[in-house]
Formats: C-alpha cells, sequence, structure tokens
C-alpha cells in the first residue's frame, strides 16, 4: 500500500489496531446475516453457540491508549464521589464534558458518555443514574446537550437509596442548584410510562424534554421481561426522536451503572436501525462497536442471546419478514 501511500500507517497504534482486526476477523463469527439467517439460527442453535461467542467476546483485549488509560485511572481516582462502585469509568475520547456555569477551578466531570448509533452520531448518553449528589450535573448535561428524552432503564420504586431523585411527582417541582424541574404525565402504558420534563435554568430559557421509565424488567434480572415488548418501547422512543425538529437529538439512557442495561438498549436500538437499512446484520460487530465507549456494555450471555431476540421478534411484530428474505 505504501507503494502507492507512503505515509499509510503512520503510527504504533495504527499497525497495532490492523493486528488487532485480523484477529477479529479470524475470532468472530462476525459476518453480518440477514434476517431469515438469523431466524434460522434462533429456530436451531442452543445456548452454546453464545457462549462460546460471548466468551470470545470477554477474551478479547482493547487496544486502548496510553492517554485513555491514564484518563479512566485518573477519573476513577479523583472523582471517588461521582462513580458507583463497579461502575464503568470514562475515559477522555467520548466522555461528556460539562461546561454550563462551570465556575473556574469546578470539575467538569459526569459519569456519562456518548456513543453513536447507526444513523445518527452521539445520539446515545449512557449515562450512570445520578448519585444524590449529582443531580444538579444529570440536570446540567441533559439542558446543555438539549436533550430529546431521558430514558429511565431502573423502575423507579426499586430504586436504592444512593440514587439521586431528579424527577418529581406530577405537576410538582424539584429546585437543584441552578435548575428547576416541574413534571407532567403525558401517557401511561403497560410497559412504560411517558412524562414531560420541563426544565429551567435561572440563566437561561425553559427546554421541554420528553421522560420514559420504562417498567418491564425486574430488579433482579439480566434482560428485561419480553423481547417483544422491549422492541416496541424502542421503536416509541425512536418514533419521539423523529418528531423532534433538532437537528441534532440525543437520548439520555441511565442505569445504576451506566453500562448494564443502558448497554444493551444502545446495542438492541442500533440492531433495529441497521437492520432496517441494510436488511442484514452483526450482532456480534454492534456490541463490539458500543463497547468502544461503555466498554463492559452486554453483561452475560443471556444479554447476547437476547439481542438476536430481539432481532427476531422486531421481525414478527412490524411484519417485515418476507420483505427481508427477499
Amino acid at each position: 500500500m505504501r507503494q502507492q501511500r507512503v505515509n499509510m500507517v503512520q503510527t504504533a497504534e495504527q499497525y497495532t489496531f490492523l493486528h488487532k482486526s485480523l484477529v477479529h476477523s479470524l475470532s468472530f463469527g462476525c459476518e453480518a446475516l440477514t434476517a431469515e439467517q438469523i431466524q434460522g439460527i434462533m429456530n436451531a442453535t442452543d445456548d452454546k453457540m453464545f457462549t462460546k461467542v460471548y466468551q470470545t467476546l470477554r477474551q478479547e483485549v482493547d487496544i486502548k491508549s496510553k492517554e485513555d488509560i491514564e484518563t479512566r485511572g485518573e477519573n476513577q481516582k479523583k472523582y471517588k464521589n461521582k462513580n458507583r462502585r463497579q461502575s464503568d469509568i470514562p475515559g477522555g475520547s467520548s466522555r461528556v464534558r460539562l461546561y454550563l456555569s462551570r465556575k473556574d477551578g469546578k470539575h467538569d466531570y459526569i459519569n456519562a458518555v456518548f456513543i453513536n448509533s447507526f444513523r445518527i452520531k452521539n445520539l446515545f448518553i449512557a449515562a450512570q443514574s445520578p448519585l444524590p449528589g449529582t443531580v444538579e450535573d444529570f440536570l446540567s448535561m441533559i439542558y446543555q446537550q438539549n436533550s430529546t428524552c431521558v430514558v429511565a432503564l431502573e423502575e423507579s420504586h426499586n430504586q436504592p437509596n444512593d440514587v439521586g431523585q431528579y424527577l418529581p411527582a406530577d405537576n410538582e417541582t424539584f429546585t437543584f442548584g441552578n435548575f428547576t424541574v416541574m413534571s407532567s404525565r403525558c401517557e401511561t402504558k403497560p410497559q412504560y410510562d411517558m412524562k414531560k420534563l420541563s426544565i429551567r435554568n435561572e440563566k437561561g430559557e425553559e427546554k421541554t424534554v420528553s421522560h420514559f421509565q420504562y417498567k418491564n424488567w425486574g430488579h433482579s434480572k439480566k434482560v428485561p421481561d419480553s423481547a417483544e415488548k422491549f422492541v416496541q418501547f424502542i421503536k416509541e422512543v425512536e418514533n419521539c426522536i423523529h418528531r423532534q425538529t433538532e437537528d441534532t437529538p440525543n437520548i439520555v439512557v441511565h442505569c445504576l451503572n451506566g453500562y448494564k442495561r443502558s448497554g444493551l438498549f444502545c446495542v438492541v436500538y442500533k440492531l433495529l436501525e441497521k437492520l432496517e437499512a441494510e436488511r442484514q446484520v452483526s450482532v456480534v460487530n454492534i456490541v463490539r462497536k458500543v463497547r468502544t465507549h461503555r466498554k463492559q456494555s452486554i453483561t452475560s450471555v443471556e444479554q447476547l442471546k437476547f439481542c438476536y431476540h430481539c432481532v427476531v421478534a422486531y421481525m414478527e411484530i412490524y411484519n417485515t419478514y418476507t420483505n427481508f428474505a427477499t
């Protein structure tokens, strides 16, 4: 290649990346599959295949820059009061930085990262559910990023005592530092509650955000109760995005540690987008892309298999199987 382009592959990191890419292509069954093939796998395959793929994913070594590794370590030490135990500490490359009303010397840190969807850059902000002392930071992030909606994946009545409550009861008002929040109920469905949050900054305009509280995911369960209902929920969130007029929408999706539930949501959302656009998809590749930002996403064989279930459920619910199979 250098005979045609002299400076091709300029750094040791790029050279290492080439080797990693080769290992990945030889280790994984990562080819894109059609909808018909995915349904065939689910009908014919036992859990051994999913276990093998998951174990390979666990053994994969991510090549991180020295700067990113050092930043993760620094964020873990410096912001102990901003991170839960066993949370996924963001580095510097995709971390959300707070800048609204930052005073000199005040931190810009929040445990949240940008993740691309298939169609939209930085569509997701995968965040740790706020601690009691980080609610103002959480609201500041939503406000400064002009977030389109917030997706809460912890059931409100099961939230532990270390979760900061930012969602007022209907028609009540909370005040956190420079922010005032009021909520009003818009829609209640078996799998979720949808509200409108009005967030006002004392130095700026009021902003309205759609808030989805997903309810069909048991407190101690690794996956939601139903793939079909989870797919329908994701499509409702996607419809909310499409109704917005902003050029750069984003979804704040949060759970206790910022990756167990949020990571699964981002993977499934991205899978459905790619399946719609290209009629084929690689679950493994989508998982790996999300993991470049939230490295601990997809925490079990059950979650990996659930991703495949969601693809099949999507085809059955929306009657697209015959279109995809052609």
